[in-house]
């Protein structure tokens, strides 16, 4: 099934900004018919998959202490440790 920008947007719960800034990053697919892009539910479903399976990646890495926490400045009391969305994991364990 073929949705355009704001069904596509609607359809994985984002802006429709957010959802043109992952087409041009390469990271979602799409195509334009004359002016108007149009997106496959197959193609938004493979990314969903992607982004899961990415998410899994970061996850299993932090558990098996791979990767160690970010320490950050937080407030004057405290500091906290955090992994930035879309953050590579080499990034990550560089700053550590």
């Amino acid at each position: 099934m073929l949705l355009d920008k704001k069904e596509a947007a609607k359809y994985l719960s984002i802006c429709t900004d957010t959802l043109m800034a992952e087409l041009g990053g390469g990271r979602l697919v799409g195509f334009k018919i004359g002016y108007r892009w149009r997106f496959d539910t197959r193609d938004l479903d493979a990314y969903v998959d992607s982004k899961r399976q990415e998410a899994s990646l970061h996850m299993s890495a932090a558990q098996s202490g791979k990767i160690k926490p970010v320490k950050i400045a937080g407030n004057a009391k405290s500091a906290s440790s955090v992994w930035v969305p879309g953050m590579k994991i080499q990034d990550y364990a560089r700053k550590v």
